[in-house]
């Protein structure tokens, strides 16, 4: 991941922004535009523009060397790696691009609601009852 690289050696974290409210003004500019004149209609990458992000330390290490910062970040970044491996297989993009996003699972959890914040279900009943 880009982010691991910028805390962990020290390079930059550049990103694209798109800006959507530009996008909108051109293309509301192109479909105003004379009967005949010819211009193809403004894309996502006609405003798109590299945007390096600042990152600064979590103020607990603020005080710490670049260097100790570095390995402090190695070490949250290989705990978190043991502690949540990588799935054994995830969805390539063709696979991705394939999936509709309102579709519904065939099988679904069933589980109780939780009992939130409350002692007993007959508390919970009661508290739900007094806010319905």
């Amino acid at each position: 991941m880009p982010w691991t690289l910028a805390v962990t050696e020290g390079r930059p974290l550049v990103g694209v922004w798109y800006d959507r409210t530009r996008l909108y003004r051109l293309r509301m500019a192109w479909e105003a535009r004379p009967k005949g004149q010819r211009g193809r209609r403004p894309v996502l990458a006609d405003v798109a523009e590299a945007r390096t992000v600042e990152l600064t330390p979590p103020p607990m290490w603020a005080e710490l060397a670049e260097d100790e910062q570095r390995a402090r970040w190695c070490e949250v970044i290989e705990t978190a790696e043991a502690r949540y491996p990588a799935p054994a297989r995830v969805l390539g993009p063709a696979a991705l691009l394939r999936v509709k996003p309102h579709d519904r699972s065939e099988k679904s959890k069933r589980s109780p609601a939780p009992a939130v914040h409350a002692s007993s279900r007959a508390q919970w009943r009661e508290a739900y009852r007094a806010f319905v």
